[in-house]
């Protein structure tokens, strides 16, 4: 992972690690594959959010609304009930599909993170973030963590993000406690 991020994003919870072979196991029984960044972030940061505002999913939730697999398929329903209506303003494909979206995060404004399938290699994915609402999105050539540092550091624009994270020189990750 991105050391960088551990000197912007603070977090005072200790989280479990999840061993290569869960992560291996987990990625087979749901076909997916992940960044390696960010199973080092789930596994540093665990599930919760970004000074609560940016909520990344975790496959280990048991919280619908936070699980990368339930979270990310409400997501992905709603994407492609827009392309269906709006085929040009929503071009992207849907994961696994080369060309389709994975979702992975989303805001509490209601934007939605997604890595864009571009490559066998997923840690060459793009990151798209569509905001709420809208057919408006971003695209970053940047992985989740070299995204978050750069943003933190004003190398790049995201006016989804809020501008004073760009002024802080520490920022909290709070941790979502399951039951």
């Amino acid at each position: 992972m991105n050391n960088e991020l551990k000197n912007f994003l603070i977090s005072t919870y200790n989280v479990e690690k999840h061993t290569t072979k869960e992560w291996e196991e987990i990625q087979m029984l749901h076909n997916v594959r992940f960044p390696s960044d960010y199973i080092e972030f789930i596994d540093c940061y665990g599930l919760g959010a970004i000074d609560d505002f940016l909520w990344i999913y975790s496959p280990w939730s048991n919280n619908k609304y936070l699980n990368f697999f339930k979270s990310g398929k409400s997501a992905l329903e709603a994407y492609e009930a827009c392309k269906n209506e709006f085929p040009n303003e929503f071009p992207f494909l849907s994961y696994p599909k080369l060309e389709g979206l994975l979702p992975f995060g989303a805001t509490d404004n209601g934007d939605n993170f997604y890595w864009l399938n571009t490559s066998e290699n997923p840690d060459l994915w793009k990151i798209i973030i569509y905001k709420d609402r809208s057919e408006e999105y971003l695209e970053y050539n940047l992985s989740l963590t070299e995204f978050l540092v750069s943003f933190f550091k004003g190398k790049v624009q995201c006016d989804i993000l809020p501008e004073e994270w760009q002024e802080e020189t520490q920022i909290m990750f709070t941790p979502y406690i399951e039951e």
